[in-house]
């Protein structure tokens, strides 16, 4: 395992990307050193980048010669690489359980998520499609109802230990109680909310203020360049 105290890793992205904020979490709880550059957004991407990452997307990471990107994927590889028997779990089934439960953020919350937020947030009010935030909403519900029955037995996504698992899906929860949209009764989903915010590394790099519309999200946007 390399020496975290003398490795730096880079990150590109800008700071209001969920995905560039998930990944920035999982570096602060393991209190890695790092350096964040401003990519993507209204900062836009140029060739250097697409050499890193010929998708266009972010976050990317640089670790020494590594590049890499796709954030759940940056995330398994630092927690292997620093953060064994913290955010990534000593035992091999709580292990591959934080595994599930990030590739079940990506496969059924992500899509039903961002039919809301890309709506709400992130498009202006005329482009906007009231049907989607409809069905995104009803969609959210469903996810956050089946998890709100798992974490009814146990603290976190894995069992009673916080893990990379917590970090995959719990990067959406600020947005999720930060929109005026209906939410079910979840009643351990909202305490586990509670415990995520209790980190310093939650707060810090996702409990950031995204507004109410695309005009309030881009001024945002341009707030948080260069905030490391």
């Amino acid at each position: 395992m390399k020496d975290k105290k003398i490795s730096r890793i880079i990150v590109w992205g800008r700071r209001n990307s969920v995905n560039v904020q998930k990944v920035m979490w999982a570096i602060g709880e393991m209190d890695l050193k790092y350096i964040r550059h401003d990519v993507s957004g209204s900062f836009g991407v140029n060739d250097n980048y697409l050499n890193l990452n010929p998708s266009g997307t972010v976050p990317t990471i640089e670790d020494g010669e590594l590049a890499l990107w796709e954030s759940n994927t940056c995330i398994r590889y630092l927690a292997r690489q620093y953060g064994s028997g913290t955010i990534y779990p000593d035992n091999p089934m709580e292990a591959a359980l934080a595994d599930q439960w990030m590739e079940y953020q990506t496969s059924s919350l992500t899509p039903v998520f961002f039919q809301v937020f890309y709506n709400k947030i992130r498009l202006p009010a005329e482009q906007a499609k009231p049907d989607q935030i409809t069905e995104g909403v009803r969609g959210c519900s469903k996810f956050f109802n089946k998890l709100n029955q798992h974490l009814a037995k146990q603290d976190f996504l894995a069992g009673d230990t916080f893990s990379m698992g917590d970090i995959s899906i719990g990067s959406f929860m600020y947005r999720y109680y930060e929109m005026d949209i209906e939410r079910p009764s979840i009643k351990y989903v909202k305490a586990w909310y509670r415990r995520l915010t209790e980190r310093s590394a939650y707060r810090k790099h996702v409990m950031i203020p995204f507004g109410t519309n695309n005009e309030e999200w881009l001024e945002m946007e341009k707030r948080n360049a260069g905030i490391q």
